[in-house]
């Protein structure tokens, strides 16, 4: 079957799913169109758009990438039936029935795609590709944090949002460092501009993200933190960006979700002394970074990765502006002074919009087989 052929045909279908499915149901409950299902939506939704929305992006590109950087045949069928089956039990689960249960199958999830993640990896001998092993290894104690609380155990459910957010966010900048360098090249037959010691900069401000988390320290050191990050960051973005990426929906979208990333960590800096609202940095990382860059990546590769041109049709580009205009309502429409109703029911309607134009453009790519009559 097709949909099983390879990791990122499944699970960037569910991603694309989940999205329009759980912000659908999250704003209906919003804007009191519909009774919860869940004793506590705001933890579910929370819960759900990282470790479901965000889980199933991430298994999706690493199942991928993985044997390109291996060179080994890529993960198909039953191991990608099982994982794909975990994963929908959980949502399932944790949304119909007892928490603990479908906690226990939620914590599952990622321990098994490391299972078949890791062997490959190891073989290959590539020390730098190995550093997803303990990343994902975090997220699964910060999945495992949420969990404790919603099972009475422990108070760790906020500590261990903050902690997948930034696990994340350090993805995004790890992989965003491989890719978007890479594509641009590609796409413009020009070599940006990388400076090896705002890489190691780099990966180091976005490393201390989790350790903030867990440390808490005094404001000061966190709005330091911030525009060093911040800075860094933003010379690292110029030196990928040229004036000709606009040309290129499936470029362009990959530059504009990295700059969420900033803005996000600029908005960290200002909510640690009152500036601004945390919840806003929070939905810079996830709606604006992970939505943007994820929507990208997942539209990029779903057409490399079957055998299509690269390039993005007029749907496909319309997805990638309203994702944009929904992060930026979600972000700063509450701070501006927007009603809840207006910032959260269209931030989250252009949201699901976005979504149902990705599916309605990938969902035949991807049950369908490569154009160019490859496997895979």
């Amino acid at each position: 079957m097709n949909l099983f052929a390879y990791g990122f045909r499944v699970f960037f279908l569910l991603s694309g799913v989940s999205a329009l499915l759980l912000v659908m149901g999250w704003v209906c409950v919003l804007l009191g169109f519909h009774s919860p299902m869940v004793s506590d939506p705001v933890s579910w939704h929370a819960h759900e758009m990282l470790f479901g929305f965000v889980g199933a992006m991430i298994a999706g590109f690493l199942l991928t990438a993985v044997p390109n950087w291996t060179g080994e045949k890529a993960r198909q069928g039953l191991p990608l039936v099982v994982l794909s089956g975990l994963w929908l039990a959980a949502r399932l689960l944790l949304l119909f029935s007892d928490s603990h249960l479908g906690g226990l199958v939620d914590l599952a999830f990622f321990p098994a795609l490391l299972a078949l993640l890791v062997p490959p990896l190891v073989r290959a001998k590539q020390p730098k590709t190995l550093v997803f092993v303990p990343i994902l290894t975090a997220l699964w104690f910060s999945n495992l944090m949420m969990h404790l609380q919603s099972w009475r155990i422990a108070e760790t459910r906020s500590h261990g949002l903050s902690l997948g957010v930034s696990l994340i966010i350090l993805l995004i900048a790890l992989i965003g460092g491989r890719v978007v360098p890479f594509f641009t090249r590609m796409a413009l037959q020009t070599e940006p501009r990388q400076y090896p010691k705002v890489e190691a900069l780099s990966a180091l401000t976005i490393l201390l993200l989790p350790l903030l988390e867990v440390l808490q320290p005094r404001p000061s050191l966190v709005v330091t933190w911030s525009f060093l990050a911040v800075l860094v960051h933003s010379v690292r973005l110029w030196g990928w960006t040229s004036a000709k990426i606009w040309r290129i929906p499936l470029l362009w979208v990959l530059h504009v979700g990295y700059a969420w990333l900033i803005v996000g960590l600029a908005l960290k800096g200002l909510a640690a002394v009152g500036l601004a609202y945390p919840a806003s940095a929070v939905h810079a990382f996830t709606a604006g970074a992970m939505g943007v860059m994820g929507l990208g990546i997942m539209s990029r590769a779903s057409l490399g990765h079957t055998g299509r041109p690269l390039k993005a049709s007029s749907l496909t580009t319309c997805s990638f502006v309203l994702i944009n205009l929904a992060a930026l309502l979600r972000v700063f429409g509450p701070p501006a002074g927007l009603t809840s109703f207006f910032s959260y029911g269209l931030s989250g309607g252009l949201w699901c919009l976005s979504f149902l134009l990705f599916l309605w453009v990938y969902c035949p790519i991807l049950v369908a087989p490569r154009a160019d009559g490859k496997p895979g």
